[in-house]
């Protein structure tokens, strides 16, 4: 169970399920969350657990949008466009590294499959090493 117990897995489904709804809520997206449970990685889960997690989001939907209405959206969009702007100047390396390395920036599906077989640590790397 992705190295977790089966509460430990629950209450990462709960606490992702919450704020993933009230985020929607207070922002207006529009999302639909699809709740899977957390070990379809490992294995096809079986229906049980499917409709297991369908109804405790549906449960956990009146709470999410309570919380919704504590989320501070200025100080949320303030600290976003902090982390982008530090993002900046890393995103510049990226740009520069990828197309090095013969993959076309152009191609979104090129990009994804690059840097997923690169790893995050490499991806990380990025601009730091000579």
């Amino acid at each position: 169970m992705l190295g977790r117990s089966a509460d430990g897995n629950l209450a990462l489904f709960v606490n992702d399920g919450t704020v993933s709804m009230a985020a929607d809520a207070q922002f207006g997206w529009g999302a639909a969350y699809l709740p899977t449970p957390l070990t379809e990685r490992e294995r096809v889960p079986e229906t049980e657990y499917i409709l297991e997690v369908h109804r405790l989001a549906r449960a956990m939907e009146p709470r999410a949008r309570a919380l919704a209405s504590h989320f501070d959206r200025p100080g949320t969009e303030v600290l976003g466009e902090e982390i982008a702007q530090g993002a900046r100047p890393w995103f510049g390396h990226v740009k520069e590294h990828l197309p090095g390395i013969g993959i076309d920036l152009g191609y979104p599906i090129e990009l994804m499959l690059a840097t997923r077989r690169m790893g995050a640590f490499a991806i990380q790397r990025i601009g730091r090493d000579p």
